[in-house]
């Protein structure tokens, strides 16, 4: 969770300096607080994993949703920056669902042998490997973009 956050807080940070715009400065603080105030909350109620709970909710709430609308707000308007993050945001979000509901439920399917030697742990390896990326090219293959990034691998390789 902390390696997602940290990759979707670099596209802002970049397009933060790259547009001078520093004005969000209180957004730290309103992250601490909220973070402070759900892990808290839920520490009560939980104990230690409502602390980890809080803190990915303050990121969630302050970097992945707060944070991004408020700098495309600015830049470039209140409506055409909602419409452009939805679509930046959902669109792997909802292809990141689908991946995670494909491998849920064929979990048992791939798992189909125990490892007893190392041939069996390269075999499944193989096996696990081969469809994680099948899985993860088809459901990727439906994004306009990753067909033309497809497009000029082959050329090259090609």
């Amino acid at each position: 969770v902390n390696v997602f956050i940290s990759v979707i807080r670099i596209p802002c940070d970049i397009f933060k300096n790259a547009t001078g715009f520093f004005g969000d400065v209180y957004y730290p603080l309103l992250e601490g607080v909220v973070n402070l105030f759900f892990s808290a909350l839920l520490a009560f109620y939980i104990g230690l994993p409502g602390i980890i709970i809080g803190t990915i909710i303050s990121n969630v709430l302050i970097t992945l949703i707060a944070k991004p609308l408020y700098l495309y707000g600015k830049m470039f308007g209140r409506f055409n920056a909602l419409k452009k993050y939805l679509s930046f945001v959902l669109k792997p979000l909802i292809f990141s669902f689908v991946i995670f509901a494909v491998f849920y439920f064929t979990r048992e399917q791939i798992i189909f042998f125990k490892v007893s030697n190392w041939f069996d742990f390269i075999s499944k390896l193989t096996i696990v490997s081969l469809v994680s990326m099948i899985i993860v090219f088809a459901v990727f293959y439906a994004d306009a973009n990753f067909r033309s990034f497809v497009k000029r691998i082959l050329r090259v390789v090609f």
